[in-house]
């Protein structure tokens, strides 16, 4: 699965729960690797308070010495590491059921790292590759895989949550499955007003843009005010920023911008 997403959406916690699930259900291996070490400290800790608050039956952790963020267990095989992506030879050595590859547009030495760490991974259904990140300019890692899936093969979902998923062209498919979270699908993204005459008020300035996002996205006013307080108040007033950061959707195409990078296109 390779997922391209808006900037707070969580995704790092729900694999998390997944993965250490599989690991204590399954007694697999799992490697994380996160850009910097401040993340692979957050990420560890997600585990962390997930094992101690897991009410079922779970395997006893291991009181012998581990690495800082490393959780395995007495009796059990299961095993978690959250490492940082500057190590070029992450893996290696190893042989990971499960691999999340976090905020892999910003790794340091993100294509030598990612050229190790695939060979560690084996090709079977018994194993589960994630890559999830925002976009970060005309990188080397992530946006190849994105763009090699998302050309090739299609994902939807339903109005009940249905999934289809097509590859439209297996010849240059590389077998990810896209899936990509938008920034209105963020139930934070959204700046109230005090009454309504003051959205009447907000309505009626509507740019292009916004009216686009609201009649062709189903924009909320709300969602609108909140974007221009973050491009203001985060994004140093450069529209540019917000949409690689906060993106509505994307296309199938995409273009460069010298200073930003990649920016998603929004139709």
């Amino acid at each position: 699965i390779i997922i391209a997403k808006s900037r707070k959406q969580g995704e790092s916690t729900i694999i998390a729960a997944d993965c250490l699930d599989a690991v204590m259900d399954r007694q697999i291996d799992a490697i994380v690797l996160a850009h910097d070490k401040e993340t692979a400290r957050y990420i560890f800790d997600i585990y962390a308070r997930f094992y101690k608050h897991y009410d079922l039956p779970k395997p006893e952790l291991y009181k012998g010495k581990t690495n800082k963020r490393e959780m395995r267990f007495t009796d059990h095989e299961g095993h978690v590491e959250v490492e940082t992506a500057n190590n070029p030879y992450a893996g290696t050595g190893r042989t990971p059921q499960y691999l999340h590859c976090s905020e892999s547009a910003k790794w340091e030495k993100g294509a030598q790292t990612l050229v190790s760490l695939l060979q560690s991974i084996g090709d079977n259904a018994s194993t589960t590759l994630i890559h999830e990140s925002t976009f970060n300019g005309n990188e080397a890692t992530f946006l190849p895989l994105w763009e090699g899936a998302v050309k090739h093969s299609t994902l939807t979902f339903g109005p009940n949550l249905e999934v289809k998923f097509e590859v439209t062209n297996a010849a240059e498919w590389n077998h990810y499955i896209p899936i990509f979270i938008s920034v209105l699908d963020d139930e934070d993204a959204r700046l109230a007003f005090h009454s309504e005459e003051e959205a009447e008020r907000f309505e009626q300035t509507l740019d292009e843009y916004e009216r686009n996002a609201r009649d062709v996205h189903g924009a909320s006013l709300e969602f609108l005010n909140w974007r221009r307080y973050t491009i203001r108040h985060k994004c140093q007033g450069d529209i540019a920023i917000f949409k690689q950061e906060y993106p509505i959707c994307v296309t199938r195409e995409t273009r460069v911008s010298t200073e930003f990078g990649i920016i998603p296109i929004e139709n």
